[in-house]
């Protein structure tokens, strides 16, 4: 059983040799770690494909994604302002949209048709060339909710889910157009398996419920069903605390569910666990950058207990930063192993 079937088998609730496991959400960590920078990379999609295929064959990594950085040149693509930083993901210094009348002169197609954000795509069809169907490669991009706010700015973007609806619809409209144009590119020319949104901004640590299901979930869900159509997985991730909301993504028809180190994996698994494949939820602050090895396996063998060997994917609760000890992501990659070893 190679890496990409344990993955299609834990988002299909079938039984695994092993816990499958996803390391990187995002890529600033190995872009750091080989030297290079975001900027010079973005350049050069094979040798940027080549150092994320290193990686995840270095530490085992059974679900790969592709797409670091996504969201920056999205907004730099639709006229916004992002500077590039020696480590991590490009800043996000203006929004594209000043007033709602400034979304009369975007389109979707703005995005697509950009060089750096091809460059993404490129990555990926060279990293799938690569893994050969070895691995899990999942196309990874922002949800509708969050790049709306990135578009607009947060506090824009809040004032009108109260004041302006109708302007808020439109928005989420377009930036839904955006990321299924991305996805598709992402599937289609990058030839990845799946693709993973991320949509920290609909957590319940910032907005209610309420909003959630009127402004954030039935976005997710027109990106989901389309990629059904495909027969694509659909890995979610959402920062913070959802936990008044885990029926309603179970609903939406997602294959897996990311969680934050903030949720208790039990909980979440024993809500949903049954219904969707779940990913988490090891600290990525307090294990992987401040811990020790032996702290790190602990927190692994944590997760993988609280997880079970069936729907599960053992993953950090969130991105790994830059210039965190490599020490510690051997230990979990480690950890990962003893558990396959046990397996057999």
């Amino acid at each position: 059983m190679n890496s990409k079937q344990r993955a299609f088998n834990a988002f299909n609730h079938e039984p695994n040799d092993k816990i499958p496991m996803c390391l990187f959400l995002g890529g600033s960590w190995q872009i750091a770690y080989s030297g290079n920078t975001y900027k010079t990379l973005i350049k050069a999609p094979e040798r940027a494909a080549q150092i994320f295929a290193e990686s995840s064959e270095e530490f085992d990594a059974d679900i790969v994604t592709a797409g670091t950085g996504a969201t920056a040149l999205f907004i730099k693509a639709l006229g916004g302002g992002v500077e590039y930083n020696k480590q991590g993901f490009p800043v996000i210094l203006t929004e594209p949209l000043v007033s709602k009348d400034d979304l009369k002169r975007i389109s979707p197609d703005m995005v697509i048709a950009d060089p750096d954000v091809h460059s993404l795509v490129e990555t990926a069809g060279y990293m799938a060339k690569i893994f050969n169907g070895d691995r899990m490669l999942l196309g990874n991009g922002r949800g509708p909710f969050t790049l709306a706010g990135q578009l607009f700015g947060l506090e824009n973007f809040s004032r009108a889910l109260y004041k302006d609806t109708g302007f808020a619809e439109e928005l989420l409209n377009f930036t839904t157009e955006v990321a299924l144009s991305y996805f598709k590119a992402m599937i289609r020319e990058g030839n990845a398996d799946g693709i993973v949104i991320a949509d920290p901004t609909s957590s319940g640590d910032i907005i209610s419920k309420k909003h959630f299901n009127r402004f954030a979930l039935p976005y997710l869900k027109k990106i989901v069903d389309e990629m059904k159509k495909q027969s694509k997985p659909v890995m979610l991730h959402i920062c913070g605390n959802i936990a008044d909301r885990l029926e309603d993504l179970a609903d939406i028809g997602i294959s897996c569910l990311s969680v934050d180190t903030k949720m208790d994996l039990s909980f979440v698994k024993k809500t949903v666990g049954d219904r969707i494949c779940i990913a988490g939820n090891a600290d990525p602050v307090e294990a992987f950058k401040f811990g020790t090895p032996q702290k790190i396996m602990r927190e692994a063998e944590r997760c993988i207990e609280q997880g079970g060997n069936r729907g599960f994917v053992l993953m950090p609760g969130c991105d790994l930063a830059p210039g965190l000890p490599y020490e510690n992501i051997k230990a979990f990659a480690n950890a990962n192993r003893a558990n396959y070893a046990m397996a057999e």
